[in-house]
């Protein structure tokens, strides 16, 4: 009520801004993957493209490798790539752990 007695009323718009959270972990498929290479294949070529993935929308994934990690290359669309030439009688066998993280999942 106003002062002379009158009902009175003032809008007041909200916004409410909805904020993503980061809900799903990230996902390669499959988890296993066998390659073949010769050791004298011309190398800092693609090799094989990993199959990674996120549900979150515009989530930004990190790929990492272990083991091997100076002879194998990975970027964030999954290429895994040769990036030193291979020789079987010093390595004739390399296991790499790839690893995908959005900032908060590995």
């Amino acid at each position: 009520w106003d002062g002379a007695g009158k009902k009175s009323s003032v809008p007041a718009k909200v916004t409410v801004a909805v904020v993503d959270v980061n809900e799903y972990r990230p996902v390669v498929f499959p988890r296993l993957y066998t390659l073949r290479v010769q050791e004298n294949a011309v190398y800092q070529n693609e090799l094989l493209r990993l199959n990674v993935s996120d549900g979150d929308v515009f989530q930004t994934l990190t790929l990492s490798i272990t083991g091997c990690s100076n002879a194998f290359s990975v970027n964030k669309d999954g290429a895994l790539s040769q990036r030193l030439p291979l020789d079987f009688e010093t390595t004739p066998e390399c296991q790499l752990l790839v690893n995908v993280s959005d900032g908060q999942w590995s």
